[in-house]
This record gives structure tokens, C-alpha cells and sequence, in this order.
């Protein structure tokens, strides 16, 4: 066996073998700095470089250096920064653990000229009042998820030329407005507690917004939400929010091709829903998908100017005595169809009588092709009030147990057929107006059950049974051109009482009124 001596290392041998650890050492170095097991890998990470950002690092230039397509891993710290992301590619900012960000002066973040970034699971404070918080502008798809926002000024805004913005799951509390978004299109709200205490600022503000969605959001404070010249383009929606304010709760100016279905709104101070010249609105939607709205001083719906609305199967409650559950002025091509509309009961304590009604019923006044189809209206101090109207169709409608008259028209053509009219003071007075009043049952009311002043409809095949006093009475200025197949029975005055001649044909039918078939 031969005895070998062990050569001694060569230069060029301890060279390679101090490349090769100095090399080990490097790669540590970077995986243990910037890809640190320790760190939460985020489940979206897949493809993406991660940049952990400790937290006595510069978090401006980590965003200043990180490439396309890069996750901002950032550690447990709190930052007083104001953060700029200009002309930046899938980045996202996202907090492993408790972050804190706030801005004494100016704003906190930014996003300009941006494409594609997220920022996800921080807590920021901002303490200047004239500032936002967070400025997005000239971006796409921009994405805020899952932070908490205090802010002294307005939250987000959105700005210029900016579209596919999503909010989506923050909680917000703010002195003004929570998001102001303004000539941009894509606008995404979803999942979101918002609070503001301010009286002169709306929780959310929209103004010249193309396409935009406001989903299962909790919006409380004095003001709600207010469009402006947004034009949805049959793509936008409200749907499925918590609306509750003092002051309105949903103002649109000027706005078009919008659906709002599934919100519970409520206003304690004024109208709970506003809409001027609007067009093409859908509010409601089905009989499973409905609004329900509720206010104590104010309208619950309120149309100015309105073209081509329709308003189906929603709940209206309100106990103002100034003011209708709905109101409808100016408008053109209405369709109020299967809506729930109640004021307030007062009922004299055990005996469950009901002594007084505030608020409820619908108000149209200088409306034209507006109709009305299968509402329920009960517990108002009125049911309908038309008023200088040339074109009202009522149909089908159920109108019991209102303090006031069932129906009222003045001045007005105006269509009354089909409809249940029962228990409320008189059953239909018409003041100086025409038309037809056809097939309706009209019964139990504490009054007359038809009362003609100044006017001169046609009655038709109507059922006018068990009213207090006349069925139909007609005052001497009063002349229908039509009365046929009308029945009268039951009543405590006369069928018919007219002040001078009146001329009714024999397919009326007359029985058991106590005062007589008719007067004049």
C-alpha cells in the first residue's frame, strides 16, 4: 500500500473556494433581507417578487426602486410619511401585522399616473383638515381593501381621468366626506363602514362618474350620498346598502340608466331620497328585491324633473305631516307600480282604534303619463292627491284606512279605475278636473263615497256601497257626462245627491240607501 501525502491547496483552488462562500453568503443575505421566511408569504404572491419592508426602512424608496409586478410586504411599525406611487405597475402595498400610517400635513398616499395596485390591510390617520387622505389620479385599476381610515379631511379622492377604482371592505370614519370621486368611470364601492359627523359634507360624492356600483355598504352620519351628471350607462347600481342619515340620505342631479334596489335608507330630518332631472332611474326592482324606506320629517321619495322612472314593489314609511311618503313634481312618464305606502297610526291606548294619521300617501303635482298600479296606501292623512295634472292613470291600487280622502284630483285629467278605496274619509273627491272614474269599489267611508266639485267625469261600473253619507254627490257646478252601471247600496245618505238635475241611466243600480236612491 502506498503512502500518499496530501498536497497542499493552490492558490487557485482557495480562490474558488472563497468565491464560492463568499457567494453563499450573499444569497443568504438577500433571501434572509428581502424574501424573509419569517414573512407571511400572501396567498396572491404566486409570480410576484416580495419586498419585505422592516420598519426602520424608507417606505417611498422601496416603492421608488420595487419592479413591476411586486408585492410591499410591510412589518409591524408606525410611519408618519407621505407616500407617492407616480407611473408604477402592479404594486401593492399590504401590512403583515399592525402597520400605521399618518400624515400630519398633506396627504398620505398619492397613486398618480398608477396601473393595477392594490393597497391592502393598513391603518392610516390623517390630521390635516384641508387635505385628503388618499389622491388617486390619471390611474387604473386601483384597488383599496381591508384598511382603516381616520381622516380629518376627505378620505379618497378620486380625481381626473381615473377609472376601474375599487373600495372594497375598509372601515372609514371621516369629518367629510368618506369618498369624493369626480370625472372618472369604473367606480367600484363594496363592503364598506362608512361614518361621517359632518353636516355639510356627503359620505360619498359622485360627480360626472360613468359606470359605477355602490354594494353592501354601512353608511351612517348626517349626510349620505349625492350624484351628479352620472351617466351609468345601464351598468350602475345601488344595491343592498345600510343607508341611515339626519339629513338626506340619497340626493341625484341630473343623473341616468341607474338601478337601486335592496337598500334599507332611512332619514330622521329630511327627505330620505331625492332625484332632479333624472331619467331612465329604476328604483326597486321585484317583490323579493325591494327598497325599504323610512323618514320622520320629510318625504321618502321625492322626483323633480323627472323622465321615464319607474318605481316598483318598495316599502315607503313616514310620519310627517308636511309631507307625502312620495312626491312627484314635473314630471313626465312615471311609474309608481306594487309599492308599500304607510304613514303613522296613533292608536287610542286598549282599544286598538287608530285616532290620527301623519304623513304616508302620494303627491303628483304638474305630472304628465304618470301612472299609478297596485300600491297599497294605508295609515296617511291622504291616498293620492293629483293636482294640475294632464294625464294621471290610477289603477288597481289599494287605498284603506287613511285619515283623509282616498283619492284627490284638482285640475287635473286623471284616469281612477280598479281600485279598492275603503275605510278613509271620503272615498274620491274631484275638484275642477275630468276624465274617467271606472270599476273601482268604493266602501266604508266615513264621508261621501264620490264627491264632484266643478267637475264633469264619467262613472262607470263603479261599486259605491256602505258609505257614511251620499254615494255620489254633486255640487251645482257639477255635471258627469256619463253615469252607467254604477252601483249604489247601503249607504247612509242618498245613492246620488245632486244640486240640480242630473241625468243617470237605468243600468245603475239603487238599493238600501237610507235617505233614498237620489236628490236634486
Amino acid at each position: 500500500m502506498s503512502n500518499r501525502i496530501p498536497m497542499p491547496m493552490t492558490t487557485a483552488s482557495f480562490k474558488l473556494f472563497f468565491s464560492t462562500l463568499t457567494f453563499i453568503i450573499f444569497i443568504n443575505f438577500v433571501y434572509f433581507s428581502w424574501y424573509s421566511p419569517s414573512a407571511k408569504i400572501p396567498d396572491d404572491a404566486k409570480g410576484k417578487t416580495i419586498i419585505v419592508v422592516n420598519a426602520d426602512d424608507n417606505l417611498n424608496h422601496k416603492i421608488k426602486k420595487a419592479p413591476q409586478n411586486s408585492i410591499l410586504l410591510i412589518r409591524p411599525s408606525k410611519r408618519e410619511e407621505n407616500i407617492l406611487m407616480e407611473n408604477k405597475s402592479q404594486i401593492t402595498l399590504k401590512a403583515e401585522g399592525q402597520v400605521f400610517i399618518w400624515a400630519n400635513k398633506g396627504t398620505a398616499i398619492t397613486i398618480k399616473g398608477c396601473k393595477n395596485c392594490k393597497i391592502e390591510n393598513i391603518n392610516f390617520s390623517g390630521q390635516d383638515e384641508n387635505q385628503p387622505l388618499f389622491i388617486v389620479s390619471h390611474s387604473n385599476e386601483i384597488t383599496f381593501r381591508n384598511n382603516d381610515i381616520k381622516s380629518a379631511a376627505t378620505s379618497i379622492h378620486v380625481q381626473t381621468k381615473s377609472s376601474g377604482v375599487y373600495i372594497e371592505e375598509n372601515d372609514i370614519k371621516t369629518k367629510k366626506s368618506a369618498i369624493y370621486a369626480e370625472e372618472s368611470k369604473n367606480v367600484y364601492i363594496k363592503n364598506n363602514t362608512l361614518l361621517s359627523g359632518s353636516e355639510q359634507y356627503d359620505i360619498i360624492h359622485f360627480k360626472d362618474i360613468e359606470q359605477f356600483l355602490l354594494e353592501k355598504n354601512k353608511i351612517s352620519g348626517s349626510k349620505g350620498i349625492v350624484l351628479r351628471h352620472a351617466d351609468a350607462r345601464e351598468k350602475s347600481a345601488i344595491f343592498r346598502n345600510e343607508i341611515k342619515t339626519d339629513l338626506q340620505a340619497l340626493e341625484m342631479y341630473s343623473c341616468r340608466d341607474i338601478l337601486l334596489t335592496a337598500n334599507n335608507i332611512e332619514s330622521y330630518k329630511k327627505d330620505a331620497v331625492f332625484f332632479k332631472d333624472c331619467s331612465n332611474i329604476k328604483f326597486g326592482r321585484s317583490k323579493v328585491v325591494k327598497n325599504k324606506v323610512k323618514t320622520q320629517n320629510g318625504c321618502c321619495l321625492m322626483m323633480a324633473n323627472g323622465q321615464d322612472i319607474e318605481v316598483f314593489y318598495n316599502s315607503f314609511t313616514n310620519r310627517s305631516r308636511q309631507r307625502s311618503a312620495v312626491e312627484i313634481e314635473s314630471g313626465k312618464s312615471i311609474l309608481l307600480r306594487g309599492n308599500e305606502i304607510s304613514g303613522h297610526a296613533i292608536v287610542e291606548e286598549g282599544k286598538g282604534k287608530v285616532t290620527e294619521c301623519q304623513g304616508g300617501g302620494v303627491y303628483i303635482k304638474d305630472s304628465e303619463n304618470t301612472t299609478c298600479k297596485e300600491n297599497t296606501i294605508r295609515f296617511s292623512e291622504k291616498g293620492f292627491f293629483v293636482d294640475i295634472c294632464p294625464s294621471v292613470v290610477l289603477e288597481g291600487n289599494n287605498i284603506v284606512d287613511n285619515q283623509g280622502r282616498g283619492i284627490e284630483a284638482e285640475n287635473s285629467t286623471i284616469e281612477i279605475n280598479k281600485n279598492s278605496i275603503k275605510q278613509n274619509t271620503v272615498g274620491i273627491w274631484v275638484n275642477k278636473s275630468k276624465g274617467l272614474i271606472s270599476q273601482n269599489t268604493i266602501t266604508y267611508n266615513k264621508g261621501y263615497g264620490l264627491y264632484l266639485d266643478d267637475s264633469s267625469p264619467k262613472i262607470v261600473g263603479n261599486s259605491i256601497i256602505s258609505n257614511e253619507e251620499d254615494g255620489l254627490y254633486c255640487n251645482t257646478r257639477s255635471v258627469p257626462t256619463q253615469v252607467s252601471q254604477n252601483k249604489f247600496i247601503r249607504n247612509k245618505g242618498f245613492g246620488i245627491k245632486s244640486e240640480k238635475k242630473l241625468q243617470y241611466d237605468d243600468s245603475n243600480i239603487f238599493e238600501g240607501n237610507q235617505k233614498g236612491n237620489s236628490y236634486y
